[in-house]
Order: structure tokens, then sequence, then C-alpha cells
């Protein structure tokens, strides 16, 4: 299980994001319970990062556009 997070990433459309972004890391040949628990990891990354710099002012857009920088983050993480 994943901790971190906040209210922001339940805005409308967040969990959309997080399915696609699972989706995606499967399609790129990912093992499905790492493809989870990376999209899961990205996401709480991207919305710590929006977090700190907009409170709960942010949207599903916002989030998206945090993907590729997290994304870099956590392959060179892994």
């Amino acid at each position: 299980m994943l901790e971190g997070g906040n209210a922001g990433l339940t805005v409308g459309g967040t969990g959309d994001a997080l399915a696609g972004l699972i989706c995606g890391l499967i399609s790129q040949q990912m093992d499905t319970m790492e493809a989870c628990i990376a999209a899961g990891t990205i996401m709480n990354r991207a919305g710590t990062m929006l977090f700190q710099d907009k409170e709960y002012a942010y949207t599903t857009q916002d989030v998206i556009g945090l993907i590729p920088h997290c994304l870099n983050v956590y392959n060179h993480e892994s």
C-alpha cells in the first residue's frame, strides 16, 4: 500500500488519469503489479508537488501535466 497523497487528488478525473497511466505502463510490457505501484507513486508525487505549489487549487489537467516529469524521476530512482 502506498502512503501519502492529499485530498487534491480526489478531484474529478484523477482516477481516470491513474487508470490511463496504469494501462500505458502495462502496454509498455511492465508487470501489472509494478505498473500499479509505479502509477500510484507517480500520481502521489505529482499531487504532492501541486499541493506545495497550489494547495488544493489544482485540476486533473495540472496532475497530467506533471506525469512526464514524475515518470522520469521514477525511472531514475528505480
